[in-house]
């Protein structure tokens, strides 16, 4: 079971407020259970709508998140057409949301996505061998599988790199809501209390 956020009962500083939910969100990366192991992201479609799907955390470092995706994808070619995302996470244990702001970068057979892929499990590569592009209709047994060898060129990392996060805590003595924007660095700066 997941553990509650430990933040004071009122932080007074909102940069200590952000990073420590920032923290919190990090647990979704080796913690299957973590609400934050699951997030949703949103991409611009070709449209202009934004187009919704969830993703799961494989890293969280200052100012930035990474997630896997299939090149094929329709989230990879948005992303590739206009990089600018969104990042919602929900904790309902905690009732603490985290949503952000910033642009992607996909990493395909580069030395980000081989060293994503040598620490992936045999389930997880499993998934880039379909031979049909995500999305297309298949047979039920998945016959067409591609050898793990030739599934790495589509095998891709998604850097987010965050340009403004909003932090929001629903407590019963009142809610407390906190953003700020992110220098090159992946530092807090800006950081303010806000009307929840």
């Amino acid at each position: 079971m997941s553990v509650g956020m430990d933040l004071p009962a009122a932080p007074t500083d909102p940069a200590v407020f952000i990073e420590h939910a920032l923290r919190r969100l990090e647990t979704g990366v080796t913690d299957r259970r973590s609400p934050f192991h699951v997030i949703g992201l949103s991409s611009v479609a070709p449209s202009g709508l934004p187009r919704a799907r969830s993703v799961v955390l494989r890293d969280c470092a200052p100012g930035e998140i990474r997630f896997h995706t299939d090149r094929r994808s329709a989230k990879c070619a948005e992303l590739a057409a206009d990089p600018r995302a969104a990042m919602l996470a929900y904790a309902a244990v905690d009732r603490l949301q985290i949503r952000a702001e910033g642009l992607v970068a996909l990493h395909t057979g580069d030395a980000v996505a081989e060293a994503a892929w040598q620490n992936l499990g045999p389930s997880g590569r499993e998934i880039y061998r379909t031979a049909a592009v995500p999305g297309a209709a298949v047979a039920a047994d998945r016959a067409d599988r591609l050898a793990e060898a030739a599934a790495i060129i589509h095998f891709t990392v998604a850097v987010m790199r965050f340009d403004v996060v909003d932090v929001l805590s629903l407590r019963s003595g009142g809610h407390q809501r906190a953003s700020c924007r992110f220098d090159a660095a992946g530092r807090v700066t800006e950081a303010a209390f806000i009307t929840a």
